[in-house]
């Protein structure tokens, strides 16, 4: 017998302690004399002393919000009336005021006769579990805010090329229903030439460690437009690849500039090169030649070998460099053999 009592003491203890390292504790309400049971571990996830009596109602219910409590009280008294068990997750409220979540789980147990004679209940403190769920939520509904509104157009493709999401600014782009392209392959909205495009894109970014860049002339039925895309892989927290994220700006301004400077500087070139005036340009302020046209050559029937021959260095940190208004040097070919 006694080494029976024993082995309940250590079954018991052994419970006892799974129960405080789960942080999950039991209860039993007696429906014949209205007395609950509590376990140890059950005061301590409820922030109260272990060596007082259970709760009252009243105290009880003071343990949850209010939303908390009119559920666990309408799943309650089904369970008694009814027999029905539940499962709840609910917002509770220790003593010291502190807010946290508890799993609570009960059903009924019946006599021989089927009566329902007690509720018998587990719960569990999910604070810690709530709190990274919010977290995670919280740092999705970021996203989804920065997703939504970015001045950036935003597009997520699987790694098969499938449409995930579009946002706003991408949407605006394209002048339609995020509905048209969700779930459809690239291939569905855009010529099989461009899907190979696109989808080799997608490959070349899912191999490769660094995102990729690519520029886009697209026309419209308003006119041609100028795009610049970063492709990037996106990977969960197992390392693994889920698919591929594309950031797409509108740069036709920018390229409309570069154009419009480019022009400028091929006239500018042609006016210094081809001017009948000697020009030079040095730098300030050491003085440093830059640039010297042809007709600076010239003067004083001279090759750009012979002024830089000509030039005192001692008056220079370098030599000076005779070149093209671009930047290039000047060849023998280019300078004239007589005079203008």
């Amino acid at each position: 017998m006694s080494k029976m009592d024993d082995k309940q003491k250590q079954t018991i203890k052994d419970l006892l302690e799974t129960q405080k390292i789960a942080k999950i504790g039991t209860w039993r309400l007696d429906l014949a004399t209205n007395q609950v049971t509590w376990s140890e571990e059950l005061y301590r996830i409820s922030g109260l002393d272990p060596s007082l009596p259970a709760p009252t109602s009243v105290e009880h219910m003071k343990l949850f919000t209010p939303d908390g409590w009119q559920k666990l009280s309408i799943a309650h008294s089904h369970a008694v009336e009814q027999g029905l068990p539940y499962e709840l997750e609910l917002e509770t409220i220790k003593p010291d005021g502190s807010h946290g979540w508890m799993w609570i789980r009960a059903e009924a147990e019946r006599d021989e006769s089927g009566k329902i004679v007690s509720i018998w209940g587990a719960a569990q403190d999910i604070s810690k579990q709530k709190a990274g769920e919010k977290a995670l939520q919280d740092s999705e509904e970021r996203y989804r805010c920065l997703f939504d509104n970015s001045g950036v157009a935003i597009s997520y493709f699987t790694p098969e090329g499938i449409l995930v999401s579009f946002n706003r600014k991408a949407l605006e782009y394209t002048k339609s229903d995020l509905s048209d392209y969700v779930g459809k392959s690239i291939r569905g909205f855009v010529s099989e030439d461009e899907a190979d495009n696109y989808l080799e894109r997608i490959r070349k970014t899912i191999s490769t460690e660094e995102s990729q860049e690519y520029e886009d002339l697209i026309e419209f039925d308003t006119g041609s437009k100028w795009f610049v895309s970063t492709y990037a892989k996106v990977m969960n927290t197992a390392g693994q690849i889920t698919g591929v994220q594309v950031s797409t700006m509108d740069i036709t301004d920018r390229k409309r500039a570069e154009l419009a400077l480019f022009e400028s500087q091929i006239t500018i070139n042609a006016a210094f090169e081809h001017s009948q005036a000697g020009i030079v340009i040095a730098d300030a302020p050491d003085g440093k030649l830059r640039y010297i046209n042809k007709a600076g050559l010239l003067i004083g029937n001279i090759t750009d070998e012979d002024l830089a021959n000509n030039i005192n260095g001692s008056n220079f940190e370098d030599i000076w460099s005779i070149l093209h208004f671009d930047g290039t040097p000047f060849e023998p070919e280019d300078v004239p053999l007589i005079h203008v």
